[in-house]
């Protein structure tokens, strides 16, 4: 399949477009999405545009707050022309019935294991309304759910896909070393989302080298 994934922004963000930051949902996404897919990523703080006409069967859209009326925008177009679209992010979390009215389907919580089903889905065109990762009232959900109870292992995730990003436009790469917050502060969304236990993530490589320095070493006498 064709897929595009796009960071919206609004004009005022993108004003700012000297300090960009490389965003971290498209990139992780686009490692997670499985191989014999063909992959575009349109960052939008970064002056990217996307093309409505653009022959593609999935699109993947990143909800933040303040950009969910630009991203439900965005989403209706390519809606309109016949196109399968997702919606998630933080956004989606909170809102899930309101994003899936724009939606083809809305994932709710974390990628790791959603995005790859997702992307399954689509393409034997057997698309669920809502995909959810983690602990999760989804009997509040009207329509059909697909549902991994577990949070993500964080453990020998890929290497995010820069190399689909001019990261020569960018002030800086973004990265994340761990999930999960224990204090649950009223005003802060990580704890619902992302759980109580801080769970860190290692590279491939890394996780590789740990697990076999940790594995006993048979010996002959």
């Amino acid at each position: 399949m064709r897929i595009q994934l796009i960071f919206p922004a609004r004009p005022i963000e993108t004003a700012r477009s000297s300090f960009t930051v490389m965003p971290l949902s498209l990139t992780l996404l686009a490692a997670l999405t499985p191989q014999g897919h063909e992959l575009k990523l349109i960052d939008m703080f970064a002056g990217d545009q996307p093309d409505y006409e653009v022959d593609v069967d999935l699109v993947g859209i990143t909800v933040r707050t303040p950009v969910a009326i630009k991203a439900y925008e965005i989403a209706d177009e390519f809606r309109k022309r016949g196109k399968k679209v997702i919606l998630g992010g933080p956004h989606v979390f909170a809102m899930p019935e309101e994003a899936r009215m724009h939606a083809s389907a809305a994932a709710i919580g974390e990628a790791e294991k959603l995005w790859p089903a997702i992307v399954q889905d689509a393409e034997l065109e057997k698309l669920k309304d809502f995909y959810v990762s983690g602990p999760y009232e989804i009997e509040r959900l009207k329509g059909s759910v697909h549902h991994e109870k577990e949070r993500p292992d964080l453990a020998g995730l890929p290497m995010m896909r820069r190399d689909l990003l001019p990261r020569e436009r960018y002030f800086m790469d973004s990265i994340f070393t761990t999930r999960g917050c224990p204090n649950h502060c009223h005003f802060c969304p990580v704890t619902d989302i992302f759980g109580p236990r801080i769970r860190r993530k290692l590279m491939k490589g890394l996780w590789n080298f740990a697990m076999n320095a940790a594995s006993p070493r048979s010996s002959s006498l």
